[in-house]
């Protein structure tokens, strides 16, 4: 997510696409912030954590806050808790 004006309290997220031609199994990936390991959970199924060829999914730090900022968004949501810095990371 870009840096939005103002506070982004709750508003960050991170998109992912799968470029490959093969399925990835994100349930073995590990995401980082920092040197701190973050925790992601999927909001519906285990099967989600399958991700097809060029398929996408959001990994946000509020779904629900996600889901009132993008309403028309019905792919796969992930929750997570990180605060994204916005000069890098």
């Amino acid at each position: 997510m870009y840096d939005l004006e103002g506070s982004d309290d709750d508003r960050e997220w991170i998109e992912i696409k799968n470029i490959s031609t093969s399925t990835s199994d994100l349930s073995y990936w590990k995401l980082y912030e920092q040197e701190t390991q973050l925790n992601i959970s999927t909001t519906t199924s285990s099967n989600d954590y399958i991700l097809n060829p060029g398929e996408i999914i959001i990994i946000a730090d509020n779904p629900s806050k996600f889901l009132e900022d993008w309403p028309n968004y019905n792919k796969k949501l992930f929750d997570s808790s990180f605060s994204l810095n916005n000069t890098g990371e």
